[in-house]
């Protein structure tokens, strides 16, 4: 865990899991914003992810063009509510995303509602739940 010391914002403080089973790696990312991103790679605590949980809703200032590019993954998912006042997730972070996995890979809460992930270690089920 990165010290609090480091984070500017409350966004900031909120705790990172990497979750691995098998050949499937899964990445949560909370709040953080580039300035947490940063850290992460140069600390060197990411690799390849299969799921990246986007952070912060999918604000303007998450997953920034170099986190992707660490981390490569295959399928995000968004956790953002339908219509919500700050216009998450912001067009400009969708872009990034697509420029690392195809748009039908990203999934909305806001367009698919409740998602399940499993996997078996091998292979990755998504289930609309």
């Amino acid at each position: 865990m990165l010290s609090s010391k480091a984070a500017d914002t409350d966004n900031n403080h909120s705790t990172v899991l990497n979750l691995s089973c098998g050949q499937i790696n899964y990445l949560f990312c909370a709040d953080i914003e580039t300035t947490v991103e940063y850290q992460l790679i140069t600390q060197r605590l990411l690799a390849d992810t299969t799921v990246l949980k986007v952070s912060h809703h999918g604000s303007k200032y998450s997953s920034s063009a170099w986190f992707l590019d660490v981390t490569s993954p295959e399928f995000g998912l968004i956790s953002v509510g339908a219509d919500n006042r700050y216009g998450h997730p912001h067009p400009e972070t969708l872009s990034r995303l697509i420029s690392v996995m195809a748009e039908n890979c990203i999934y909305r809460t806001d367009i698919w509602g409740s998602l399940d992930f499993a996997t078996d270690g091998q292979s990755l089920y998504i289930l609309q739940s």
